[in-house]
C-alpha cells in the first residue's frame, strides 16, 4: 500500500475566469479530455500521429489516457514520488511563453511565485486541440515540466482541476 499524495495548497483566487475558454474539469472524463487538449499526447509512441491516446511522459513514453485519473496515478505508474524514487514525472503542456516568466515576476513584485501569469492570454500561447498538434511540435518550442513545478501549478489547476492534486485557497 502506497501513501496518498497530499494535496498541495496554493494561494489563488478561485473565482477568476479561465483564459482561452478553458473549462476546469469536474469529472474524470473531462480530466482526460483536458489532458488530451492541453498536454502533448501521442499515439502509441508515434509523435506524428494525431490520435493522441497516450500522455507523453519523459523517460516513460506514453501512458494511455484511460489509465490516468489523476496526477497521483502518473506518479504511481512511473514509480516516482512517494511511489518510488522521489522524483517527479515530466509532461509537456501545449504552451509557449510570450512574456518571460521572470520578467512577469519582476513586474508583479513576486519573488518565489508567478501568480496569475496563466490568467492573462498575453503572457503565453495555448496550442489547443488536435488540429494544432503538428504546429505546436514544429513552432511551439515544446518543453517538459515536472508535475510539481511551482510555476505551472496554476496552469495545472486551471486545466486539470482537483485531479492535479493542487487546490485553491481563498486569500483576502
Amino acid at each position: 500500500m502506497y501513501p496518498v499524495i497530499k494535496k498541495k495548497v496554493i494561494e489563488m483566487n478561485k473565482n477568476k475566469s479561465n483564459p482561452y475558454g478553458i473549462k476546469t474539469p469536474t469529472s474524470i472524463k473531462e480530466f482526460r479530455e483536458n489532458l488530451q487538449k492541453y498536454y502533448l499526447c501521442i499515439s502509441n509512441g508515434n509523435y506524428e500521429k494525431i490520435e493522441e491516446n497516450s500522455l507523453l511522459v519523459k523517460d516513460c513514453g506514453g501512458i494511455e489516457l484511460n489509465k490516468i485519473s489523476s496526477f497521483n496515478e502518473i506518479y504511481e505508474i512511473t514509480e516516482s514520488g512517494f511511489y518510488g524514487d522521489g522524483s517527479s514525472p515530466s509532461i509537456i503542456p501545449k504552451i509557449t511563453e510570450k512574456k518571460d516568466l521572470l520578467e512577469y515576476m519582476n513586474e508583479t513584485d513576486q519573488v518565489f511565485s508567478s501568480g496569475s501569469y496563466f490568467y492573462d492570454e498575453k503572457n503565453y500561447t495555448l496550442w489547443e486541440g488536435k488540429e494544432k498538434h503538428n504546429e505546436f511540435l514544429n513552432n511551439g518550442n515544446p518543453m517538459y515540466f515536472t508535475l510539481d513545478n511551482q510555476h505551472l501549478r496554476e496552469f495545472y489547476m486551471m486545466t486539470l482541476g482537483d485531479y492535479s492534486g493542487y487546490e485553491y485557497r481563498e486569500v483576502n
